[in-house]
């Protein structure tokens, strides 16, 4: 039986260059408009994502996009071409009672310690067993936790609440803070705290 050489990028690239050449080619000399809006986008759109590890501008938009932050529909919009999977490291925490920073990163430390198997470090036991707070990662748009994400099911019991979100790329770090109260029986007020308030909960 053959071995079959593996296809390296190098190898792809050479392989798909002429068809890319051809395409491009076709779309020029048929004078097809949209599908050369399409191509544009898409190359945008890898250019947006390339740019994403050395460009600060780009990474402020990943976590303004996140955080539900992005000023202006357009800025919003344009974003949406760019992929949102495993791009930050997102996490939240949910407690019926407003918590510190000093607070949050506890309970962030402990649900790391029990993610890693730590179990049996300072406290981690206890946070175990709390059915007040929630914490958890998501690998992308954490803010959807207050809608249809996996924390429905938790949101039903505890319907009123704060809930922190953090994003961190790098050395960049963004938090949001929200705070949820039912209106009615299927129905919540959702409303941002402002970016000073962050700092009132420290």
């Amino acid at each position: 039986m053959a071995v079959q050489p593996i296809k390296t990028e190098k190898t792809l690239l050479s392989q798909t260059w002429p068809e890319m050449k051809t395409l491009i080619q076709d779309i020029w000399n048929q004078r097809d408009l949209p599908s050369a809006l399409l191509l544009v986008a898409i190359l945008l759109a890898a250019l947006w994502c390339v740019a994403l590890p050395i460009s600060q501008t780009v990474q402020h938009a990943y976590l303004n996009r996140f955080h539900l932050k992005t000023e202006g529909y357009f800025a919003w919009a344009a974003q949406q071409l760019s992929p949102a999977m495993y791009n930050l490291e997102n996490t939240y925490v949910f407690s019926e009672v407003p918590l510190t920073q000093d607070q949050r990163n506890e309970v962030e430390r402990r649900y790391f310690d029990r993610r890693e198997g730590r179990q049996d470090s300072p406290g981690a036991l206890e946070f175990q067993a709390d059915s007040k707070v929630m914490v958890d990662m998501i690998n992308h748009f954490p803010t959807r936790t207050m809608t249809f994400a996996h924390s429905r099911g938790f949101l039903t019991k505890h319907r009123s609440g704060t809930f922190y979100f953090r994003s961190r790329y790098r050395d960049l770090e963004l938090e949001s803070i929200f705070q949820i109260k039912p209106i009615s029986d299927s129905v919540s007020n959702v409303v941002r705290l402002p970016d000073e308030a962050v700092e009132d909960h420290e």
